[in-house]
């Protein structure tokens, strides 16, 4: 399965606030979202599991935080608003590390059709 774009699932990342400690909306979100595409995942606690593969296998780790800091003075955009501009999308957390984190979920998605030799 070819991986899904992670540009909108990025943006809807960031137009969420999902403050450290307060994470749940974001969870749920992503939750679904996976749901959505066939994969079956788990809110832990203050984690998401989700899992492709073969469980008798080796495994492999993908881990992000999706939690930010509360927002401060000096934002001269919308830091949930997500703006893509000369090719880089503003707002909160867009890089540490909601954006590895849409990549990752992108990546699950296409493995999980792969035949794997143990599990992600």
């Amino acid at each position: 399965m070819n991986a899904p774009d992670p540009l909108p699932l990025l943006a809807e990342l960031v137009r969420r606030e999902s403050v450290s400690g307060g994470e749940e909306r974001l969870l749920s979100f992503l939750a679904g979202w996976f749901g959505e595409r066939g994969l079956e995942a788990a809110v832990e606690g203050r984690n998401l599991v989700v899992r492709a593969g073969d469980p008798a296998g080796p495994r492999l780790l993908l881990n992000a935080h999706i939690d930010t800091v509360p927002t401060g003075p000096g934002w001269t955009r919308d830091p949930f608003g997500a703006e893509v501009s000369g090719g880089r999308l503003y707002g909160l957390g867009a890089s540490d590390n909601t954006a590895s984190a849409a990549a990752m979920a992108s990546a699950m998605v296409a493995l999980a059709g792969e035949d794997l030799p143990g599990e992600v």
